[in-house]
């Protein structure tokens, strides 16, 4: 009986170690892809990061959101939420089936 209990519990912890594992890979990818998408919009110039380094950080507060209101506008928050809502899904959906098909 004992033995049984620890392989349950040992199944449910590793099922949830890769869960968060790989949503820990969504986070870097996000990390990514923002860095790449404030590249192409011109945001990451040597200038632009040193005009930011002059401002006060309530004026790079400012720019921020003016920078996230232009990612809204272009679909890309609503785009990175999608893929986030996937990512969860299909994290979730391995989960239950690696509990599903274990002994």
């Amino acid at each position: 009986m004992g033995c049984l209990r620890a392989n349950t519990c040992f199944r449910f912890c590793a099922a949830n170690a890769e869960t968060a594992h790989s949503l820990e890979h969504w986070r870097y990818h996000l990390f990514d892809w923002v860095n790449e998408w404030l590249d192409d919009a011109g945001h990451n110039t040597p200038e632009k990061v040193m005009q930011r380094d002059k401002m006060s950080e309530r004026k790079r507060g400012k720019l921020a959101y003016r920078i996230l209101d232009q990612m809204e506008r272009e679909g890309k928050i609503r785009s990175l939420y999608k893929d986030f809502k996937q990512s969860i899904s299909a994290a979730r959906d391995f989960k239950e089936s690696r509990w599903e098909s274990s002994p």
